[in-house]
């Protein structure tokens, strides 16, 4: 877990795992050489977080446009408002206005990230709180990345309910 976020801010940088020619390391056959120096990201997760970080700053919306190409689509679950699918760099960060607006600038992410050449995913703890209802629930993102840009979007929640009763 990366640590409390607001719409996805990260600011890690991983640690090699430990020594490795000390009596406890473990010698299991196919564990990863990660002994020497910092472990190093892909590509793909460096984009998320960089994605990711964009919320922190005054103009976010022009810095997360940045990082969605101009055909990007954005699929949102659910039976609420806010659902459906978005596409194009405008529709998708206005949608993501929209929650901020709906939270009341309430939601935070517990985030971790993992990537592969064509995927990114952020799975969350994601909370927020309106007039009436606190929101907790594990989410994941999954992000369709080419050449440090993303193009497709999903999203899910482990508590749709919860889901769709914050955003209706």
């Amino acid at each position: 877990m990366l640590g409390d976020l607001r719409l996805g801010h990260c600011r890690v940088v991983p640690q090699p795992i430990g020594n490795c020619d000390g009596p406890d390391y473990p010698k299991e056959v196919g564990r990863p050489s990660v002994c020497s120096g910092r472990v190093s990201e892909h590509p793909n997760a460096e984009t998320l977080r960089a994605f990711y970080s964009c919320f922190d700053g005054e103009d976010w919306v022009s810095q997360v446009k940045a990082f969605l190409t101009p055909a990007v689509v954005w699929h949102v679950t659910g039976d609420n408002s806010l659902a459906g699918n978005f596409s194009g760099p405008d529709a998708v960060t206005e949608q993501m206005l929209r929650y901020q607006d709906r939270s009341h600038g309430t939601l935070r992410l517990n985030t971790s990230i993992m990537a592969t050449d064509t995927h990114a995913v952020a799975i969350h703890v994601a909370t927020a709180s309106v007039p009436g209802f606190a929101y907790s629930a594990h989410e994941v993102d999954v992000f369709h990345i080419q050449n440090g840009m993303i193009t497709e979007f999903w999203s899910f929640s482990e508590d749709q309910a919860g889901t769709d009763r914050l955003w209706s």
